[in-house]
């Protein structure tokens, strides 16, 4: 398949690599690319190959939790929980660019990434391997809350619902052999420092009222960048954005349900950055919708 990525030997990208790209510099110089190479990836897209590894190695990791849980009254429980893990040889999928740049922004050529990459006799990219490779070492800790109260109201039922998590660390080591080059993803795209889901549900006969709201809190596009990087007009952050979603549905009897839903109610949409709502991230890429349900009990 063919795939956009971005070349860190092209001419106009090797001052933006890290640490004043000295490494990126004397690295491409050693792969035998020219300092004023022109990327055919920066005009385009280059072919991409994904396959299995067998030359994998099992993960081994090491956690630790701790936390409390305190009911103050019979309808009320909060509990908190502090997480620790860290894996060693973790299992992990890097996509094209961070291949590309895994090779030369370290103090020497990085020969595990090297391996995953073809290029022609002009130095184009001709193919890059998306597979699963093992990582040095992958940590992260946090802190959860999870808070819930109900109150009986003789013919309903009111509940509430509140889930937050402050990711303090996450870190991705990934080649044994150079223990300081760390990637910090805690606060990047994907994984904000803080994240919060509200739900209150209203329970009043053969009725269902529910309403969720989901915040994202802010986060850095890409902390591996410089400013110089990015054009004036962006500051490298991803806003905070909150989702609320409504759903009702109604038993008709004891064999049939309608329902009724919309998602996005205020129609947030994400900022228009390359990657944000692809892959599985945190982002709603559709907008406002509506759905309308109905199950039967055979």
């Amino acid at each position: 398949m063919l795939g956009f990525m971005t070349d860190p030997c092209h001419v106009d990208n090797l001052l933006l690599g890290p640490d004043n790209s000295v490494n990126r510099i004397a690295n491409c110089a050693a792969l035998g690319i020219p300092s004023d190479f022109i990327s055919q990836a920066s005009f385009g897209t280059r072919r991409t190959t994904t396959s299995g590894n067998v030359g994998l190695l099992p993960e081994v990791s090491d956690s630790f939790t701790a936390g409390i849980v305190y009911t103050p009254i019979d309808d009320l429980n909060i509990a908190i929980d502090y997480w620790d893990i860290e894996i060693e040889d973790a299992i992990t999928r890097f996509n094209a660019t961070d291949i590309l740049e895994n090779i030369v922004d370290a103090p020497i050529v990085d020969e595990n990434f090297l391996s995953l990459v073809e290029r022609d006799a002009t130095h184009q990219i001709t193919n890059i391997f998306l597979r699963e490779i093992n990582a040095a070492k992958f940590s992260a800790n946090g802190t959860d809350l999870d808070v819930n109260y109900s109150m009986d109201l003789d013919a309903s039922l009111l509940r509430f619902s509140f889930k937050g998590t402050y990711l303090d660390e996450r870190l991705t080591q990934q080649n044994e052999n150079f223990p300081d080059d760390v990637n910090s993803q805690a606060g990047e795209v994907g994984f904000p420092h803080f994240r919060a889901l509200f739900s209150t549900i209203y329970n009043i006969n053969d009725l269902r009222i529910g309403w969720t709201v989901n915040y994202i809190g802010e986060s850095t596009f890409d902390k591996e960048r410089k400013d110089e990087y990015f054009p004036d007009w962006f500051n490298n952050k991803v806003k905070a954005v909150t989702y609320h979603n409504l759903n009702l549905s109604y038993d008709l009897n004891e064999q049939y349900q309608v329902s009724f839903g919309v998602n996005n109610l205020t129609d947030e949409e994400p900022e228009i950055l390359p990657g944000l709502t692809s892959g599985g991230l945190l982002y709603d890429a559709i907008g406002r919708r509506y759905y309308l349900g109905f199950r039967a009990t055979l």
